[in-house]
């Protein structure tokens, strides 16, 4: 995987040309902001986790695998989830050998709060510092920040970042986009929901 700066931070790669992007999936400025469906308990949460897809390759890539659950979810119920991204520093990656320099789940609003849906590495909803400690060795909180560069730019800083974003969003470039142009991702790409099964689950094929 590259980072912003194209320097090597692991062994993961996302190939450029296959996210031109179609700009009518994007909203206009000012677009009405995105309400994600409000689930009535975790419990409800825990039924949405437990009806993910299982049948994930080992060598998928963590942002296909959760486009593909929150889509699944949208066509199956018209639920409109979120996503989180976790965006883990140099300072981390240096300090800790870690091979990743993001990672990213499903996630859901409930009447108590917001809950990951990580099917791959956990087992049930998870507040977020209950998420992060599953990846975060020094048990460090991972701030919530709301643009790109508020990870980018402090990378010494701390040892992790959040983001939240619409279930729209798929990899990193997407929110550095919408941070420079201003404007929202507002659809699903067809494009990418292909080539999100066919990376990262069994069996597919166009």
């Amino acid at each position: 995987m590259l980072d912003r700066k194209l320097n090597i931070v692991s062994a993961q790669s996302i190939a450029s040309e296959d996210y031109n992007e179609q700009e009518r999936d994007w909203a206009e400025p000012d677009p009405e902001p995105y309400r994600p469906t409000v689930l009535k308990d975790t419990n409800a949460a825990l039924g949405m986790l437990n009806k993910m897809r299982r049948d994930y390759t080992s060598e998928g890539q963590c942002y296909n695998r959760a486009h593909v659950w929150v889509y699944e979810e949208y066509q199956r119920t018209s639920r409109k989830s979120m996503k989180l991204f976790m965006f883990f520093t140099n300072r981390y990656i240096n300090n800790y050998r870690f091979h990743w320099w993001f990672h990213v789940t499903p996630m859901v609003q409930v009447a108590q709060g917001q809950r990951t849906l990580d099917r791959r590495y956990t087992s049930n909803p998870l507040q977020f510092k209950t998420w992060t400690d599953v990846f975060i060795k020094s048990k460090r909180t991972c701030p919530i920040v709301k643009k790109f560069d508020d990870y980018a730019n402090y990378q010494q800083k701390q040892d992790c970042y959040l983001i939240p974003v619409s279930m729209y969003y798929v990899i990193p470039r997407d929110i550095e986009k919408r941070d420079l142009t201003g404007i929202e991702k507002t659809s699903f790409i067809q494009n990418e929901i292909d080539r999100a099964y066919k990376n990262a689950f069994k069996g597919y094929s166009n």
